[in-house]
Order: C-alpha cells, then sequence, then structure tokens
C-alpha cells in the first residue's frame, strides 16, 4: 500500500513549505493550489486571520488542532477563505466571545470560518467554532457545504450558506439565527436567540429558540422536525410540513404550534397561546392549545382538516371552513361560542366526533355520521349539533340541565338520534325529520322529543311538537 504523502502529498503548513508563509503573530498565508494540513496548535493574539487561504483548489486539514484567538482585539476571522474548490476540515477554532444569561461578552474573531459570496464549492467538514462575535461558520457562495460540524457561543448566526447545504450539524447559544441555508438536514440547534433554523428545506432536524420574535425552524418544505419557540412559531412553512412537532409556549394569541397554509400531515402542534396547528390541509395532526385567548386559541384551524385530532381549553376544538373528516374535536371552554368542531355555516362534518363544554358538540352545515356533545349550558348555543342544512347518520346530545337540544337543524335529519338532558331545550328541532329518533331525559313543559314542521318515520319519546307527521304512532 502507498503511503498517504504519495497517493495525495501534502504540505505542511510551516515556513518555507511551497505555497505557505507565516506572519509576525504565526498567522498562515496559503497562496497556491495543493493539499495542507496543521501539524500544531495556531494561537493569534495580534493579526487578523489564523489561516488565510488566498487561492482556489485548496484542501486544509486541521488533524484535530485548533487555532486560538488569545489577544484583546477584533481579528476577522479563524480562518478567511478567498478562493473557490476549497476544503477545511478536522479541526477547532476557539474564540474569546462569552455568554451568561442573557449578555453575550463579544471578543476575539469575528467569524470563524468566513467565504464570501463570490467564491463557490466551499466546503468545511468535522470543524468545531467557539466564541465568535459574529458567526460561527460563514459560507457565502453557490454549492457551499457545512457538514458534521458544531458552532457554540456566536454573538450572532452560528451556521450560514449561501446557496448551500448544511448536514449533520449542531448549533448552541446564538445571538441570532442558529442555521440559515437553503437546505438544512439532520442538524440540532438549541438556545437561538433568533429563529432556530431557517431553509427552503429542512429534515430530521431539531431546533429550539429561547427568543420571543423567533421561530423553531422556519422553511418552505418541513419533515420530520422537532421545533420549539418561546416567541412566533414552533414551525412555519410555506408549502408542507409532515411527521413533525413544532411546540410554540409563548401566550401571546397569534403563536403557534405549527402554522403552514400548505399541507401538514402526520404532525403535532401545541401552544401555550394561540392555535396548536393552523394551516391550509391537515391529514392525521393533533393540534392542542392551551392558551387562554378565546377563539384565537383553537386546537386546530385549517381549510380542511381529517383524520386528527384538536384539543383547546379556549377556543374550538377543530375549526374549518370546509371540511372536517374522521377526527375528534375537543373544548373545556365554557364559553357558548367555543365548538368542539366547527365547520362554519358552509362546511361539512363526516364521521367525526366533537365535544364542547360551552357551545355546540358540532356546528356546520351538513353533518354525516358523527356525534356531537354539549354540556354548555346556553338554550340556543349549546346544542349536540348544530347544523344550517342537514343532518345525516348522526347522534346529538345536549346533556347540561340548563343547555340546548341534541340536535338543531334548519331544514333537513335524517337517520339520527338527539337526546337531550333534564333542562335542556329539545331532543331534535328542524324542519323535517325523517327516520329518526328525538327524546328528552325527562318531560317538561314545552320541551320536546321532536319539535318540526313535519315528520316521517320519527320516534318521538317525552313530548312532539310536530305540524305534519307521517308513517309515526
Amino acid at each position: 500500500m502507498k503511503p498517504l504523502d504519495l497517493v495525495e502529498p501534502r504540505i505542511a503548513l510551516v515556513s518555507g513549505a511551497p505555497g505557505v508563509s507565516i506572519g509576525t503573530d504565526g498567522e498562515i498565508t496559503i497562496s497556491q493550489p495543493g493539499s495542507y494540513y496543521l501539524s500544531r496548535n495556531l494561537t493569534i493574539t495580534t493579526a487578523s486571520w489564523g489561516i488565510l487561504i488566498n487561492a482556489s483548489g485548496v484542501t486544509v486539514d486541521l488533524m484535530g488542532h485548533s487555532i486560538i484567538y488569545n489577544g484583546t482585539g477584533l481579528p476577522d476571522s479563524g480562518i478567511l477563505i478567498q478562493g473557490s474548490n476549497v476544503t477545511v476540515q478536522n479541526g477547532h477554532v476557539l474564540s474569546t466571545t462569552t455568554f451568561a444569561s442573557p449578555t453575550f461578552t463579544l471578543g476575539g474573531f469575528n467569524r470563524g470560518i468566513f467565504s464570501q459570496s463570490t467564491f463557490t464549492n466551499v466546503t468545511a467538514r468535522q470543524m468545531s467554532v467557539r466564541g465568535t462575535r459574529s458567526v460561527g461558520i460563514q459560507l457565502g457562495g453557490n454549492s457551499s457545504l457545512v457538514a458534521s460540524c458544531s458552532v457554540a457561543v456566536s454573538g450572532g448566526t452560528g451556521i450560514r450558506t449561501g446557496y448551500g447545504s448544511v448536514i449533520g450539524c449542531a448549533v448552541q447559544t446564538t445571538g441570532s439565527l442558529g442555521i440559515l441555508s437553503v437546505s438544512v438536514s439532520d442538524c440540532t440547534v438549541e438556545a437561538a436567540q433568533g429563529s432556530g433554523i431557517s431553509a427552503e428545506t429542512v429534515t430530521n432536524c431539531q431546533a429550539r429558540t429561547t427568543t420571543t420574535t423567533g421561530f423553531g425552524i422556519f422553511g418552505k418544505t418541513v419533515t420530520g422536525c422537532f421545533g420549539t419557540s418561546s416567541g412566533l412559531y414552533g414551525i412555519q412553512a410555506d408549502h408542507s410540513v409532515s411527521d413533525s412537532t413544532g411546540i410554540c409556549t409563548n401566550t401571546n394569541a397569534f403563536t403557534y404550534g405549527i402554522y403552514c397554509p400548505g399541507t401538514i400531515s402526520n404532525s403535532r402542534g401545541e401552544s401555550s397561546g394561540g392555535h396548536g396547528i393552523f394551516g391550509g390541509s391537515i391529514t392525521s395532526g393533533v393540534g392542542i392549545s392551551t392558551g387562554g385567548n378565546g377563539l384565537n386559541s383553537s386546537g386546530i384551524l385549517g381549510t380542511a382538516v381529517s383524520s386528527s385530532t384538536g384539543t383547546s381549553s379556549a377556543g374550538h376544538g377543530i375549526s374549518s371552513n370546509r371540511t372536517v373528516h374522521s377526527s375528534f374535536g375537543q373544548t373545556t371552554a365554557t364559553a357558548s361560542g367555543c365548538h368542539g368542531i366547527d365547520a362554519g355555516s358552509a362546511g361539512l362534518v363526516v364521521a367525526s366526533n366533537g365535544i364542547s363544554s360551552g357551545g355546540h358538540g358540532i356546528f356546520a352545515s351538513s353533518v354525516t355520521s358523527s356525534r356531537g356533545e354539549s354540556s354548555g349550558i346556553n338554550a340556543v348555543s349549546s346544542c349536540g349539533i348544530f347544523a344550517s342544512n342537514r343532518v345525516d347518520l348522526s347522534h346529538g346530545d345536549a346533556t347540561s340541565s340548563a343547555g340546548g337540544d341534541g340536535i338543531n337543524c334548519f331544514y333537513l335529519v335524517h337517520g339520527s338520534t338527539g337526546r337531550a338532558g333534564g333542562g335542556s331545550r329539545h331532543g331534535i328541532i328542524c324542519w323535517l325529520a325523517t327516520q329518526s329518533l328525538g327524546y328528552r331525559a325527562v318531560s317538561e313543559p314545552l320541551k320536546y322529543g321532536i319539535s318540526a314542521n313535519q315528520a316521517v318515520g320519527c320516534k318521538a319519546i317525552f313530548g312532539e311538537l310536530i305540524t305534519d307527521k307521517f308513517d309515526m304512532p
């Protein structure tokens, strides 16, 4: 087997080596293409950089050694790259910025590793950077890559690339963004004071921000991620969120666990202030809101919701202006305007279950094969099911002693059951009831099992008020 220096001849970063010059403070300048290695730690006290790469086609292996700043000035970068097709790897940059919550004390290198946007195909691999004033690692050009690196205690951004990627990196304690790139995967960010991760595509990442103005994860497409924020949203995405969890601990009304106007699937959102999940099409989601901001604190708010669960302590369990299918929504709020499932006056609810402690169990235009339950105490606004068009093959229950109707529908109730507890109003109230059962727990004056203009093939228990009835006792 050939020795490494015959396979890939490498040049030691020492005085007199080809393409290498050493400054008065020990700083190193590389001026020729080639493969170089650092054979010892490098300590800088007055120079503007540790290593300056002033050529393209350069690889530098630090061999596990460190570039250390130990002065009182404000130097530029631990490694300053002014060339394309450059790789730096396998080492450390140590500077003097420190953090004692909530304050950064800035000192040392401005940036740990830095290349401008004009230099392309620059890679930092297996590098660690600590204590920079502004940015840990910044590779500005196209096709840049930061892989298997770590950054800790940066007064600004942790890792930043131009049109490039960040893979398998860890960032901790930054004064601004944790990671900013086009593509970020398999990374972790802890204690960022801006957003944790911001990228077009974010995959298999975890990020936590500690500021009141940042996002845990911000992207266009987010997959397999966990984002936590004490500011705005746990996760925000423009296009899609899948297989992810977003948590926001801020109690403000407009802070969400997950926000995405596109599609959300197989994901969980939790908020201490606003909606658990706020999105477009939501499938197999779990949204939880423990906020106290009324209808701004729903478990799930979406255009179309399916196979999902939403719970709230102040707003709707699930709120949609189009469809809710195969889902469960529950609110423990006692306000009459808070519903287990709210699909609006034009929405459709199918094969779902809604429970409310204040308003309607289900509120929609049409309800099919569903169950709604209300324990609220408002005679008009605490119905098991309240529908403006029709209710089919469903069950509505008003369970309290002073609630509304089991089912209240402006037009048709078919094949359904409506129940009203003692003290509540009617089992079913509608214009036309067919093949349905309406009953009350007890008999009370002016409260009926069924109250309808017409009824066909129905049964009413404990009273009826029906103008025209057919095929009934």
